[in-house]
């Protein structure tokens, strides 16, 4: 029953990018920009009260913003791709260039080859840089919980104090996860 919530969001983020007039090719309006600020926006919010939801609403809001993103952003010239996960771009990568080597529509296929390439190395940069700001941010976090703490409990530690530090670090590292999250979805998106 836990998994009907984020299939239900996933839902409403693929009908929310439909009803914004979001097609394959691209006119004069950008409703995709709309999309991609409405994923920020949301993202903003759950940046900044995210650590007061339970999870399962913020796993909800995720699939709401991924459905919105991987509706609305999916094709790059004539050729799909995904924009919230790299498997499918992957084996499309491998397709295109198992059709240059034999032959067929080779400039096409290289070209395409270059350009799912280039989104599947955005992919793992972001995931690194996130990563990166994650370890930065938690380092910071941890240097300053500790001055904190030495500043309130001098050398003497009890057991609920220990707890409550536990409890902050937990927290310190969800808003760090979270932050990693955002800065790496938008530079993926």
């Amino acid at each position: 029953m836990q998994h009907v919530p984020p299939i239900f969001a996933f839902g409403l983020g693929v009908a929310a990018a439909k009803l914004l007039g979001t097609k394959p090719t691209k006119r004069t309006f950008r409703s995709t920009l709309t999309c991609m600020a409405i994923e920020l926006a949301i993202f903003g919010v759950l940046v900044a009260i995210g650590t007061r939801l339970p999870g399962e609403a913020v796993i909800s809001i995720v699939a709401f913003v991924a459905a919105l993103q991987s509706t609305s952003f999916s094709t790059i010239g004539a050729w799909t791709f995904n924009s919230v996960m790299t498997t499918a771009n992957l084996k499309s990568l491998t397709i295109a260039l198992v059709d240059a080597i034999r032959g067929a529509e080779r400039r096409d296929r290289l070209a395409q080859s270059r350009t799912l390439g280039s989104i599947i190395c955005c992919f793992a940069g972001g995931a690194l840089l996130g990563r990166r700001v994650h370890a930065c941010i938690s380092g910071v976090s941890a240097r300053r919980m500790s001055r904190a703490r030495g500043a309130r409990h001098g050398p003497h530690r009890s057991s609920a104090s220990r707890a409550s530090r536990v409890a902050a670090s937990e927290r310190a590292e969800i808003n760090v996860t979270r932050s990693a999250l955002v800065s790496s979805c938008s530079i993926i998106g």
